[in-house]
């Protein structure tokens, strides 16, 4: 571990120190909306100290401290509280955490520790700064949200987040170390310090391991000494604290709040004002939080842009205060706002309580709609030429041969011949996952699957690194893409040649195996990798390619499953490495294919996992048996099967 990263952990666990123990706390009177407002300002500038102690300007973190003290021992005096009240207990912990979070920033030698990293101490820090703007269960962009770690497993609808063990194949870390400004995380914000990624890529490759005590709690939850308030004792909305006029648009003004301020609003100002704690207690997420304004009162005054706060920050100040740290917003974006605003701010959407993103749609909803309207013949042709730039992005000296199908588009950097092979594999194996996943589509993916066969190790590497920003593990010699809507769709396979060893798989096995990761991926991004990466064997074995290897896979098993604390486990991911989750979930899926049911129950498993059941619920409701029970009578048949 270098030096730098060994700094930072010593600087991140702080919060964890703060003993919880003592007496019962007591609840006294109920404060009033001026006092409330006095607790929610001694949170919001504790909350910037981590980071402030991470920039290193200690000074700015100690006067936050200072006036927090102040503010709470002058409310002390004024609300006449007492030390054992509920409210005074919980501030006098988090002033006193924050105290020593910064006292081992200042002094990181104070206190040492092993060189594992823990996520809740050290990881869940930097993703509740950076990351849970767009990505927690209310904003949940991409389909992701990372506010608790079951959040984290599911993953998105682009599929699994983590790999444990395995940083470089894990997307988390892929998206906040990519150059690709379009890729990284966090969209449109700074990147994260080079410590902050140190610290994720460390964790990740020491197992991925989540140390809280529940993984349905809020990530960070279990280091975090703010006792929770009761619900009497927390502030009420400043909707029900001050009356809020609303007034409908006729259709006779010229500027519409939906479709002309709204989106700008979205893209500019929500990621900053929204939330538990909204910068200066102004939050965008409805029209009905607009107009309520913020810590200062009011920021609209309808028919009277001079008197409204946010026109003033938005449009006329010098410098333009707001959108901080963004782009000035463009010269009609700002007329259009005035306009609005002297028409009398008039409200033309759906609901004001509604969310602003709710009917404002996003770029990723905008391209989902235009695929959408596609006709078949639009959407091949548009396979066609994203495959054509995705070759030419990654392998731009090489001219690829191609063969078309009315299911297949194949291209790659070896003889037509051996495109046309792959094309018959391919027509093959596409009826064998009809036969087993009841598939009606014709083509099976919209606008067709895209082949690339491609003819070495380099080759396949660099397509890895240049499209998708990693290095393949040397075991890795194909994988699919299927991405939401399917503007996507291909997998990507490294010529291994045909013949088939137990170290070697083959192409054509190869090709039944990503053929059927890409036809999972197409009905959900959140399956277990068990069996994505296990179907795809086992649709293979089903026509008999690739014996030798698999029989491989399967002596590999008894070995794998040493390590395993509960039989259940073998259906959790994370519990083997990518190599040996492969040889796992082909013995796994093959063993449920071959159960009472066969192809049908399995189907409906995959099913029931994609419409968001828990993996082991899925199980024990489509095999009506405790998924323990069911890894069970799995081991035995592998016991048997090796007996004989």
């Amino acid at each position: 571990m270098s030096k730098i990263v060994r700094s930072w952990i010593v600087c991140l666990t702080a919060s964890a120190i703060v003993s919880f123990s003592g007496a019962e706390a007591v609840q006294g009177a109920p404060l009033n909306k001026d006092q409330r407002k006095i607790i929610s300002e001694i949170k919001r500038d504790l909350s910037k100290v981590a980071s402030l102690s991470r920039s290193k300007k200690f000074d700015e973190a100690e006067e936050l401290i200072k006036s927090a003290e102040e503010k709470l021992d002058n409310l002390i005096l004024e609300a006449m509280l007492k030390d054992d009240d509920k409210i005074v207990i919980g501030q006098k912990k988090l002033i006193e955490t924050k105290k020593k979070y910064l006292d081992l920033a200042k002094n990181p030698d104070k206190k040492k520790r092993g060189n594992m990293v823990s996520f809740e101490e050290d990881v869940a820090p930097i993703l509740i700064e950076r990351c849970l703007l767009c990505h927690s269960a209310a904003k949940p962009s991409g389909g992701l949200s990372l506010d608790t770690f079951a959040g984290m497993k599911k993953g998105s609808t682009n599929g699994p987040l983590l790999i444990p063990g395995s940083a470089n194949t894990s997307r988390l870390a892929l998206r906040v170390v990519t150059p690709d400004d379009n890729l990284r995380m966090p969209k449109d914000g700074q990147k994260l310090e080079d410590e902050e990624i140190g610290m994720i890529i460390l964790w990740i490759n020491q197992g991925a391991k989540f140390d809280g005590k529940s993984d349905e709690d809020k990530i960070g939850s279990s280091v975090d000494s703010e006792d929770e308030e009761d619900e009497e004792e927390k502030p009420k909305s400043m909707k029900e604290e001050k009356p809020v006029s609303i007034e409908k648009a006729t259709g006779d003004e010229t500027v519409s709040f939906k479709d002309d301020i709204a989106p700008w609003m979205v893209v500019h100002c929500v990621r900053c004002h929204s939330g538990e704690t909204p910068a200066s207690g102004f939050s965008l997420e409805t029209f009905e939080k607009l107009m309520t304004g913020g810590d200062s009162g009011y920021v609209v005054v309808p028919s009277n842009p001079d008197e409204s706060r946010i026109h003033q920050l938005v449009v006329k100040q010098d410098p333009i205060k707001m959108p901080r740290g963004q782009g000035l917003l463009k010269r009609k974006n700002a007329e259009d706002f005035t306009t609005w605003i002297r028409e009398g701010a008039k409200f033309d959407g759906p609901d004001p309580q509604a969310t602003l993103r709710s009917y404002v749609p996003t770029e990723e909803e905008k391209r989902a709609a235009e695929l959408a309207a596609m006709s078949a013949e639009q959407f091949s042709e548009m396979r066609k030429s994203r495959s054509k730039e995705q070759w030419e992005r990654a392998l731009p000296k090489e001219q690829p041969a191609q063969i078309e199908s009315s299911e297949f588009l194949v291209m790659g950097n070896v003889s037509k011949d051996r495109l046309q092979a792959v094309n018959d594999w391919a027509d093959k194996e596409a009826n064998s996952l009809r036969d087993l996943f009841k598939e009606k589509d014709n083509p099976l993916w919209k606008g067709r699957l895209t082949i690339f066969v491609i003819k070495d190790r380099f080759s396949f590497e660099e397509f890895n690194i240049t499209l998708h920003q990693r290095t393949p593990p040397a075991e890795m010699v194909g994988h699919a893409v299927v991405t939401p809507h399917q503007e996507d769709a291909y997998i990507v396979v490294q010529d291994v040649g045909d013949s088939v060893t137990s170290e070697s798989p083959g192409l054509h096995l190869i090709v039944a195996e990503q053929m059927t990761a890409a036809l999972l991926k197409k009905k959900a991004g959140n399956l277990p990798g068990w069996v994505v990466q296990g179907a795809g064997l086992a649709v293979a074995a089903r026509s008999g390619e690739g014996s030798e290897y698999l029989n491989g896979l399967k002596n590999s098993i008894p070995e794998l499953l040493t390590d395993v604390k509960k039989p259940e486990d073998i259906f959790v991911d994370g519990t083997f490495s990518p190599s040996g989750t492969s040889a796992v979930g082909y013995a796994l899926v093959d063993f449920l294919i071959k159960s009472p049911g066969g192809g049908e129950r399995f189907s409906q498993l995959v099913g029931r996992i994609a419409g968001g059941d828990d993996t082991l619920a899925a199980l024990k409701t489509v095999y009506q048996a405790e998924p323990a029970v069911i890894a069970q009578a799995f081991v035995s048949g592998l016991k048997v099967s090796k007996k004989r």
